[in-house]
């Protein structure tokens, strides 16, 4: 099946062997090499082209052509950095009557501000690849629709509206291969193979990444494909392989090194990992405008001070991070940052603040997962969310001792996993075009936003309730029901193990039965105790699968008994 893959994608790269590098004359061919070695993502050598054809377009008095090299250049050294004067210069030509009434050249206009912004902030970016989108669509310009659906895929996956954006993507890339935009074809596939990285699957991220690799090596001209190396380095790391994974990843840091791309250096000194590296990541990321970027930095910086013992430093870093992220509202990374925050807090003994910070994790990610399909629920997210409950769970019962506390937090866990049970296969959202649905999609996509920017748990509550009534205009009767089904179960669990004196007395003993002495050194004891309430979230697995509702409810109580011991 591979090697049939493999002749697949090698048969639609081999017409591209039969371009030839003939001398280039005149400031057209220039301008037009320079747009097919831009299009393969090399930028070392599609940029000076571009400066060539500019200086000629305007020797001969072609402002028109002169400004589309222009753009091209603008586009071309994106990835060296983002400068306000770059920023303010394609704003301009943005209102420039020559580009308004040129949709060619409006389109390369675009492209550049939006190639910009991305790399600044990428849901900055939003509103220009939908111009984008649009604008090539009514061009009968297939490569560009397809970029421009890839890169809106991306920011649905930021905004962790994941089962949205695998569609979108997985639409543009194959546009991409059929239509031979081969250099994109082979980035975006990167993008997917560090995307599963993320979503902790490093197998299929090599396959991906290595299938980027492969395609590259027989396109002619095309960059170095940083995306894939840095994929890969990502998941041999992951899976434990390191020798390999620093031989890829040395080789890529070479190679921006050499090329001075520093939007690739930035990202590969982050998955180096070191303190050392991270610093000199953070450092580039802030002077050249990545802000998503220096995020990413800062919060595996705070992880790498953290694991080092140094939490005055991860704290700093950790707060920076989460301030940068609330302000691109990447909602999808958002609660890993709190989470660590969380755990710094805790750690430094300021438990009320971590208590603060595992709340609003939990509530962030209770109003992504609206936007998440059941499969996908096994995957990043919901591992994010396990972590939340769990730091939550522990913080409540060794460090408040509050057992209703900490029973009241694994309750919502696993009433969680039960009301995915019982949406079945219907737990997808529906995708109505009619007006209701669609000012719904709207309001949930507000509420998300305003969700990040909220600190105070009144509030995030208040916005909670809004969402779920919001939810209820876009969900199936069947999905109705069986929420209002959950609701009621989880609701009976709760009473009956919020009044069981057998569960309670028990966890209690830990506390109330010894010394104040006895009790500290007993922390560590009730903790592991407590931590076969994790079995809640492995038990609860077993459940979710039980055929019928009477197997089910044994294999609850047996998870039941099981967490009291």
């Amino acid at each position: 099946m591979r090697t049939q893959k493999l002749n697949l994608v090698v048969s639609l790269l081999l017409p591209l062997t039969l371009y030839s590098d003939a001398p280039v004359q005149g400031p057209m061919a220039l301008l037009s090499k320079a747009d097919r070695l831009a299009m393969l993502y090399n930028w070392p050598e599609a940029a000076p082209l571009y400066t060539q054809a500019e200086s000629l377009f305007k020797q001969s008095g072609d402002k028109q052509n002169a400004l589309a090299a222009r753009l091209g250049y603008l586009w071309a050294t994106a990835d060296a950095g983002v400068t306000p004067a770059a920023v303010q210069e394609t704003s301009a030509y943005l209102k420039d009557p020559l580009v308004q009434t040129n949709q060619r050249l409006l389109l390369r206009a675009f492209i550049a501000k939006a190639v910009l912004d991305r790399n600044t902030n990428e849901t900055a970016s939003r509103e220009l690849w939908d111009r984008i989108l649009k604008l090539a669509t009514a061009l009968d310009d297939d490569p560009w629709e397809a970029r421009a659906k890839a890169e809106l895929g991306q920011i649905l996956y930021l905004d962790g509206d994941i089962k949205s954006a695998a569609a979108m993507l997985r639409e543009a890339i194959l546009s991409l291969y059929l239509h031979l935009d081969l250099g994109a074809a082979i980035h975006y596939t990167a993008m997917v193979g560090n995307g599963f990285v993320e979503a902790g699957q490093p197998e299929a991220a090599l396959q991906y990444c290595n299938i980027a690799l492969r395609a590259s090596r027989v396109v002619p001209d095309i960059g170095f494909p940083y995306l894939a190396y840095q994929g890969k380095a990502r998941a041999l790391l992951a899976l434990n392989r390191n020798h390999e994974g620093e031989s890829v990843l040395n080789e890529a840091l070479t190679r921006a090194e050499a090329q001075q791309n520093y939007m690739a250096l930035s990202q590969l000194l982050i998955v180096s990992g070191k303190i050392e590296t991270l610093n000199r990541a953070n450092e580039i990321s802030q002077t050249r405008g990545f802000q998503h970027v220096f995020a990413w930095s800062a919060f595996e910086l705070a992880r790498a001070y953290r694991n080092a013992g140094d939490l005055d430093s991860a704290e700093a870093m950790a707060a920076k991070a989460i301030a940068i992220m609330r302000e691109v509202e990447d909602r999808n990374h958002l609660p890993q940052h709190l989470n660590l925050l969380a755990d710094l807090e805790a750690r430094k003994g300021n438990f009320d603040r971590a208590d603060q910070l595992y709340s609003e994790a939990a509530d962030v990610i209770d109003a992504l997962l609206v936007n998440v399909t059941r499969r996908q629920l096994k995957s990043s997210l919901i591992a994010t969310l396990s972590d939340a409950y769990v730091g939550h769970f522990e913080l409540a019962a060794t460090k408040f001792a509050d057992v209703n506390k900490a029973y009241e937090i694994i309750e919502t866990a696993r009433g969680r996993a039960l009301a995915d049970t019982l949406r079945g296969e219907a737990e997808s959202l529906t995708s109505s075009s009619d007006q209701v649905s669609i000012e719904a999609e709207r309001e949930i996509n507000r509420i998300q936003v305003a969700l990040m920017h909220r600190t105070s748990r009144t509030e995030r509550q208040s916005l909670l309730d809004q969402l779920f009534a919001q939810e209820q205009l876009l969900m199936p009767a069947v999905f109705t029901r069986a929420r209002r089904d959950a609701a009621g179960i989880r609701a009976r669990r709760r009473a009956i193990l919020l009044s069981s004196n057998h569960t309670r007395q028990r966890c209690r003993a830990g506390y109330s039965l010894r010394s104040e002495a006895d009790r500290n050194a007993g922390h560590g004891l009730f903790a592991r105790r407590a931590f076969k309430g994790a079995q809640y979230f492995g038990g609860w697995r077993t459940v979710q699968v039980a055929p019928r509702a009477s197997d089910r409810e044994k294999l609850h109580d047996k998870n039941f008994r099981r967490s009291g011991r």
